[in-house]
């Protein structure tokens, strides 16, 4: 649009100036050279090539993507259906939608029921999160019954010391079926509250898929309790999410979220153009004596220009990551280790896959090695998420845990709560849960969670 604009004017003025050259020659006695703007219309074309082809790049990232906390109730009224899917089973659905839509987006995962757990922690691999996502089912926290403000407290900490965009989404009928007050939550980091269920509610469902009853008989019942979510997302200034129809209702975050760090590549263009318009007025102006600038001249400044400005303003090609892997191996061959780390990270950051896992557990272990172990947490986090059936992976990651370990205070046993940490993404015995819950093949079983706190249901579902 603006482009469009600009060329507009710039042949608005060429035209006029034209006219006034060729009234200008004619006083002089010169012929006019009709000519010319032929050339001008020329290069006026090539430099609007010039910056569609600039304007048409993709758009640069400001920095680091949204930070999203995912928290997710799977407690057993997930299980219920309040149409043709369960309530656990919509919830997936609108996190593909997340993960499809926001591909910049770095994703968090936190379960809860009874109790909350820090499933993945922050990672900008949507990979490795759907993988956990797409095996979640009721039950995957054991602890009976449903605290949604306890989950939310999980994803807050799980965007810890993070800047720009973040937020918590959670997915949840509300139901707090706990004997405990739910906690306070804090201000500053706006909360999404996803509804599932319906206020009629819907039968809560055994093991084996049939409807339980209370001692009369009846069948015990789960309803969407919107008011308690309208509560959690009201005292962080953030929204309960409309029930869609046909759409779904993670779409306003969608439409909040892919453009809240992008920003156009073709900045300074009116200027750019602003410097070849006066360039190619120059043009046009003949000298008082007929000693104005030579048209070959204004034509070869104007061709230098624009090359000058193609070279500078052209985004350069990535690097390789396979160069950036290959490097990296040969620092740590030169014993440069926190060198090395560094390269592994930047390749990791471009690579997919079992291939960018690779290079995190190579960075880790730089890092692990170096005697960095708070700073080789967060990527052996990442690899055993993509990589976790490698022993290797495990095997440093229980390593780093144990080096993080010695940092305790006097006299903490296992269990104990102590310090918290600063530069992980995981408190320790956070980071100890996943290490025992991750899936060690496709289609494998996760084995049992750790309880990280203790509540007494009054409700199991």
């Amino acid at each position: 649009m603006i482009l469009g604009a600009v060329t507009l004017l710039l042949l608005a003025l060429l035209f006029f100036a034209e006219r006034s050259s060729r009234k200008r020659l004619a006083h002089f006695g010169l012929p006019g050279s009709s000519h010319r703007i032929l050339g001008d219309l020329a290069t006026l074309a090539a430099l609007t090539l010039l910056f569609m082809l600039l304007g048409s790049s993709p758009a640069e990232e400001k920095g680091p993507g949204p930070a999203l906390a995912l928290a997710v109730d799977v407690s057993a009224s997930m299980a219920s259906s309040d149409g043709e899917t369960s309530r656990l089973e919509r919830a997936r659905r609108e996190i593909r939608a997340l993960l499809a839509a926001l591909p910049g987006a770095r994703f968090a995962l936190v379960l809860f029921a009874g109790e909350a757990v820090l499933q993945v922690p922050l990672t900008a691999d949507p990979a490795a999160l759907a993988f956990f996502v797409d095996r979640l089912s009721p039950g995957t926290v054991t602890v009976p019954g449903s605290a949604p403000e306890e989950g939310v407290t999980a994803a807050l900490k799980a965007l810890a010391g993070e800047t720009g965009p973040q937020a918590v989404i959670l997915f949840s009928d509300g139901e707090r079926t706990v004997g405990t007050p739910p906690p306070l939550l804090p201000s500053g980091v706006p909360v999404y509250a996803v509804p599932l269920g319906t206020p009629e509610g819907s039968p809560v469902l055994d093991a084996a898929g049939h409807a339980r009853l209370d001692p009369q008989g009846e069948p015990l019942l789960t309803r969407l309790e919107a008011e308690v979510l309208e509560t959690i997302c009201g005292a962080t200034d953030g929204a309960l999410l409309p029930v869609p129809g046909e759409d779904f209702s993670v779409a306003p975050l969608i439409e909040r979220f892919s453009l809240a760090n992008r920003k156009p590549t073709a900045e300074g263009s009116t200027a750019i153009l602003s410097l070849v318009l006066l360039l190619l007025l120059a043009g046009e102006v003949p000298g008082r004596f007929r000693h104005g600038p030579k048209r070959g001249t204004v034509t070869a400044v104007v061709a230098l220009t624009l090359c000058g400005l193609t070279l500078a303003c052209h985004p350069r090609d990535n690097p390789s990551p396979r160069r950036l892997y290959a490097e990296a191996l040969e620092t740590a061959a030169a014993d440069r280790p926190l060198e090395a780390a560094r390269l592994f990270a930047a390749a990791a950051r471009i690579l997919e896959g079992t291939e960018r896992g690779a290079a995190l557990y190579n960075a880790g272990t730089l890092l692990l090695g170096a005697g960095d172990a708070k700073k080789a947490l967060s990527p052996l986090e990442e690899a055993i998420l993509l990589l976790p059936g490698d022993r290797q992976v495990r095997t440093n990651l229980a390593l780093t845990l144990r080096a993080l370990g010695e940092d305790l205070p006097y006299g903490s046993a296992p269990g104990e709560k102590g310090e918290e940490r600063e530069g992980g993404t995981l408190s320790r015995s956070q980071a100890l849960q996943l290490l025992e819950t991750v899936i060690a093949r496709p289609g494998g079983d996760a084995a049992s969670t750790v309880p990280l706190f203790e509540i007494r249901p009054g409700r199991d579902w």
